[in-house]
């Protein structure tokens, strides 16, 4: 969702939040270190980025594709467009580490079984 295309990320969710409006659901947004995540994208795309942006400094302070990295403002925006009790934040970390979070204790935090 992160990455814009034609339409940006914020487009993206608020045309999902259209979509899910009538159903029963809930957000599963993963969250990592912003730095190592907005670097991560960065050196992702660079090739898209490299004659648009000086460098990843540029980038980040920059780029919309950077505010998504910016917790303060994607909570805000994600609580504004489908309401806090949707939303289920996962450390990325924690899914990566098996010994952590496997799936099926993320499919218990989705129907809000556990957290």
């Amino acid at each position: 969702m992160c990455v814009d295309s034609s339409v940006s990320w914020q487009e993206k969710l608020s045309r999902l939040n259209l979509m899910v409006n009538e159903l029963d659901y809930r957000i599963i947004v993963t969250v990592r270190e912003p730095i190592l995540a907005a670097y991560s994208l960065y050196v992702e795309l660079y090739r898209n980025f490299r004659n648009k942006y000086e460098d990843f400094d540029d980038f980040f302070t920059n780029s919309n594709q950077a505010k998504i990295y910016n917790y303060r403002y994607l909570y805000d925006f994600l609580i504004n467009t489908f309401g806090d009790e949707k939303l289920i934040f996962v450390s990325f970390e924690d899914i990566v580490k098996q010994d952590k979070l496997d799936l099926s204790q993320l499919f218990l935090i989705m129907i809000g079984m556990t957290k």
